[in-house]
């Protein structure tokens, strides 16, 4: 059987915790890193029902002066996780800080 690739991208504004999530996730290990400049990618490697499946993780900067550089990488996703701070809102995510963050 071939492994299975997915790509998968996170979105969200500055400072939410993206790159912490997924620095958990790889190295299993709680670190704060560094802001991320444009876009960074993890692999990460999962065992489902026997089969192999390689992720693909595209970290994304939250600033928006990256839209540009990150628009690129939307080809191919299968999903999108798009991280919040919950203690900074009240209430549920607007379309435009969806679309803005896509």
């Amino acid at each position: 059987q071939n492994d299975i690739k997915i790509r998968i991208i996170v979105s969200g504004e500055t400072g939410v915790g993206k790159s912490c999530l997924l620095h958990q996730l790889c190295h299993r290990e709680f670190k704060i890193p560094p802001f991320t400049l444009g876009v960074d990618q993890k692999f990460h490697n999962v065992t489902f029902q026997d089969r192999k499946i390689k992720l693909q993780i595209i970290d994304t900067a939250g600033n928006h002066r990256f839209k540009d550089i990150i628009k690129g990488y939307y080809k191919g996703i299968a999903a999108a996780l798009i991280v919040y701070d919950v203690t900074q809102r009240a209430g549920e995510i607007t379309d435009e800080e969806l679309e803005r963050n896509m």
